[in-house]
């Protein structure tokens, strides 16, 4: 809508998007749980309460990838015990 030499903009913003999502699958997915942990300490040591309403947020802005949110719908459906 404003043209292109927003064009630039819009391409860095998605890149920067890309990475954010990586980012935050690494500091916050839990592969023993197969879940996202709720925090990380001071000490640096993941925090995991088992948040569902986190985990569905998480689905819901699309920072999941498929194979994330099937183990997430199988840890609420009960198919999974963590």
């Amino acid at each position: 809508m404003l043209g292109s030499k927003y064009t630039t903009k819009a391409e860095e913003c998605e890149a920067l998007a890309e990475t954010v999502k990586t980012k935050f699958n690494e500091m916050y997915w839990n592969e023993e749980t197969g879940r996202y942990v709720a925090c990380i300490d001071t000490e640096g040591v993941s925090v995991d309460y088992g948040l569902t309403f986190l985990n569905f947020e998480i689905l819901k802005y699309g920072l999941a990838d498929s194979e994330k949110a099937q183990l997430i719908f199988d840890w609420i459906d009960g198919k999974r015990i963590v």
